[in-house]
Order: C-alpha cells, then sequence, then structure tokens
C-alpha cells in the first residue's frame, strides 16, 4: 500500500519495466481512491500510468479470485512485461499475509514469484 504523489519530472524509465501493486481497499493512510486534498493519487491512476509506460494494449484479465483478494494483470505489454495488480477488498494498512490481516494471499511469496520471473538486463 504506497500513497502515490505527482513526479514533477515525471516518470520515463529507459525501457518497460514489470510492475506490481498490491493494495488495501480500506487503507485509511494511503486511501485506494487517492486523497486530493494531499495530492495522492488513485491505484486506478497508478496502474495507468504504468500501463502507459509498458504500453500495454488490451484490457486487463482476472488471474486470481480468492476470498477479499483480486488478482488482475496486463500481460500485452512491451518486452514481455506485466503489470500485476492485486486489490485486497477489506485491506488495511499491513503486509499482506502477516498474521494480523486476514487475506489469502502471503507478500513475500507473490512478490518473489512475481519479480523472480523476469531476468535483469
Amino acid at each position: 500500500s504506497g500513497a502515490y504523489y505527482p513526479l514533477p519530472e515525471g516518470c520515463h524509465p529507459s525501457r518497460p519495466l514489470p510492475s506490481m501493486e498490491i493494495h488495501g481497499v480500506a487503507d485509511p493512510s494511503a486511501p485506494y481512491d487517492g486523497n486530493p486534498d494531499l495530492r495522492m493519487a488513485a491505484v486506478q491512476d497508478y496502474l495507468n500510468g504504468w500501463t502507459a509506460r509498458d504500453q500495454c494494449t488490451g484490457n486487463p484479465t482476472t488471474f486470481f479470485q480468492k476470498g477479499d483478494v483480486t488478482g488482475i494483470e496486463w500481460t500485452h505489454c512491451a518486452d514481455g512485461t506485466i503489470v500485476r495488480h492485486y486489490r485486497i477488498s477489506d485491506g488495511v494498512h499491513s503486509w499482506p499475509g502477516s498474521p494480523h490481516t486476514t487475506n489469502v494471499i502471503n507478500g513475500d511469496v507473490v512478490i518473489w514469484s512475481f519479480f523472480s520471473q523476469f531476468s535483469l538486463k
């Protein structure tokens, strides 16, 4: 759960990069829909930025649905990159899978599984 603020110079990586975002809808510290008063962007705006940077085409597909967690991803992106998002409907500002959460994913496992499939260039 990150708080997304606009970057003054923007974000322009030299090549497409895989991106993964995990966010709780009930997060009061970094609201899912953003907070205009604090200039926090909504999660969807963050995802839109990465799908544009990675030149993704088409709509996202749901690849995971269990309990309070829905996983969507854009897979038709430049250089084989993927933009992935886990939406935790009951999630607050905590690590997914930690002892004081009820969601069904373990952040350690899903993050490693995602990024380990991409080689460093």
